[in-house]
């Protein structure tokens, strides 16, 4: 049974991410210049919301 477990997992594979992937996830990362308020506040709701926003969503709000 041990046997079976260990083999079953040498056959598995791995899905490798680099620490840059890792590291900005979750990041609305800033499209426009001047735009880092709404990249950050989209970073910010999508981290609170169930919705997902993006900086032109914001953006379009805020206009």
């Amino acid at each position: 049974m041990i046997l079976l477990l260990l083999v079953q997992q040498l056959n598995s594979q791995f899905i490798v991410s680099s620490y840059y992937e890792i590291r900005n996830k979750n990041v609305v990362r800033q499209n426009y210049e001047e735009s880092c308020g709404a990249a950050s506040i989209a970073t910010i709701l999508n981290l609170i919301d169930v919705k997902r926003y993006s900086e032109n969503d914001i953006l379009q709000k805020l206009k």
